[in-house]
C-alpha cells in the first residue's frame, strides 16, 4: 500500500511519528525495500524547485551542530588514481586571467624548468641560413627524424633543429630535420633529446661508413 495522493492530518502524522520512535537503525528486508521503492515511483521529491526550504532557526541549529567538527576529508591525501580522476574531471574548466598571469609570472626566466641561461634569446648564427637548412632537409630525405612525416604531407618545409640547443653550433652533425610539432615537443626534457638525437647521428655516420 502506498501513500501516493494521500494527505495526513496533523494527528495522523503525530501517531506515525510516535510509532517510529526507537526504530532507527533497523534494516529492511529486500522485499520491504522493493515495496518502498515501488511505492515512491513517479513521486516528485518535496523540495524540487523550492528555495529556502529551511527556516532561519533550522539553519542556525545546523550551523551550531557543525561547529568544531572537521570535514571528513581533512588531513587525508588522494591516491594517484584519485588524483588522475580529479584531473580528468577538471579538464576544460575555466582558469581566470589573474590565475593565468600568476602561473606565467612564476615561470619567467630562471624560474622556468627549461631555463638554459638565456640561450633562447640569442640570435642564430649567420651560417644558419636557407641554403644550410635545405642541405639538412635533403640529407634527411625531407623526413622528420622523430615521427617520420614527410614534407609533402605537411605542405610546408620541415624545421631544422640544433641538437645541442646552441644556435651558434651549425655543424651538420648538430642539425636535424623535425616537423613543427616535434620541434616544439623536444624543447622540454632537453638533456634526453640531446642524447637521443646525438645517438641517431652517430648511427647514421656508421651506416654511411659501412655503405
Amino acid at each position: 500500500m502506498t501513500t501516493k495522493g494521500f494527505h495526513f492530518s496533523e494527528e495522523s502524522k503525530k501517531k506515525i511519528s510516535e510509532s517510529h520512535k526507537g526504530k532507527f537503525g533497523r534494516h529492511h528486508s529486500e522485499e520491504t525495500r522493493r515495496k518502498i521503492s515501488e511505492g515512491h515511483k513517479g513521486q516528485i521529491p518535496w523540495n524540487i524547485g523550492k528555495t529556502n526550504v529551511y527556516s532561519e532557526e533550522s539553519k542556525k541549529k545546523m550551523s551550531e551542530s557543525h561547529k568544531g567538527k572537521k570535514h571528513p576529508m581533512y588531513g587525508k591525501h588522494h591516491s594517484e588514481d584519485a588524483k588522475k580522476k580529479i584531473s580528468e574531471g577538471n579538464k576544460g574548466k575555466y582558469i581566470s586571467e589573474e590565475t593565468r598571469r600568476k602561473i606565467s609570472n612564476a615561470n619567467i626566466g630562471e624560474n622556468h624548468p627549461n631555463w638554459m641561461g638565456g640561450l633562447s634569446f640569442k640570435p642564430y648564427s649567420p651560417k644558419f641560413n636557407t641554403s644550410l637548412k635545405r642541405q639538412i632537409r635533403k640529407r634527411d630525405n625531407y623526413t622528420c627524424q622523430k615521427c617520420g612525416i614527410i614534407e609533402d604531407d605537411l605542405k610546408k618545409n620541415l624545421d631544422v633543429h640544433h641538437i645541442d640547443y646552441n644556435k651558434n653550433s651549425c655543424n651538420k652533425e648538430n642539425l636535424i630535420s623535425l616537423c613543427t610539432s616535434c620541434n616544439v615537443l623536444v624543447n622540454c626534457n632537453r638533456e634526453y633529446w640531446t642524447k637521443f638525437f646525438q645517438e641517431c647521428q652517430e648511427n647514421r655516420s656508421m651506416l654511411e661508413v659501412v655503405s
